[in-house]
């Protein structure tokens, strides 16, 4: 049968409050079931760093001019350490959601010790790119974003690297604006880069390293 908002050569008159109405009530109940859960679960295990006076917990410590390593995830380093081989933001952020983090780890590895150009970088992660459906999400010392290939073997490095992170990390990014400028203040907040944080310490000679890691503060050695 036939609306009776229906004419010949037309369409339905559409009722805009209405639709209006439903699409504030779908966004609400999605919001409710969904968003506000899932929002509430980040804030919980994730954001705890964000609270973090990590300036007054450097002095409470003695620190009065160092150089402090802040923890992140296996994922954030990769990602970290790919935008400092010259890679792209759209590139790395692509290639983390639809790549192996086993291979991209692999990458960046190769990458140093055969001191690629940005371009070759780019070519690579492109090639190691294979799309979400040919990848599994698997959560990695609670860290919910990593995906592999199904079936795939970790190398020795990338279970180096999850066994790292089973002792904790929290976010650098909060810390980032505790940072003078010119980096001449008393503190220096870092991201922590394992290996790499050695290039940094030697730029860095008149200053105590220090590392934040599973929620505290401890000295940092080369190798640790």
């Amino acid at each position: 049968m036939l609306s009776r908002n229906w004419k010949p050569g037309g369409f339905p008159r559409v009722d805009l409050r209405r639709w209006a109405f439903l699409t504030v009530l779908l966004a609400v109940l999605y919001a409710v079931a969904y968003g506000i859960p899932a929002r509430f679960q980040i804030y919980r295990t994730s954001m705890g760093s964000m609270k973090l006076d990590l300036v007054e917990a450097a002095h409470a410590a003695g620190i009065e001019r160092g150089l402090v390593f802040v923890s992140e995830s296996w994922g954030s380093r990769v990602l970290a350490n790919l935008r400092g081989l010259g890679a792209g933001a759209s590139s790395v952020e692509k290639a983390y959601r639809q790549a192996d983090l086993c291979q991209l780890d692999g990458i960046v590895r190769r990458a140093r010790a055969e001191s690629w150009s940005p371009p070759v970088v780019e070519a690579a992660l492109a090639a190691a790119t294979v799309g979400r459906d040919s990848l599994v999400l698997v959560e990695v010392a609670g860290d919910p974003t990593a995906r592999f290939r199904p079936g795939s073997r970790l190398t020795p490095e990338c279970l180096d690297e999850i066994h790292y992170d089973e002792a904790g990390y929290s976010l650098f990014t909060p810390h980032l604006a505790d940072n003078d400028p010119a980096l001449s203040g008393p503190l220096v907040f870092a991201r922590d880069l394992r290996d790499h944080n050695r290039v940094l310490a030697r730029a860095m000679p008149d200053r105590e390293t220090w590392i934040y890691r599973g929620g505290r503060l401890s000295r940092w050695e080369p190798g640790q």
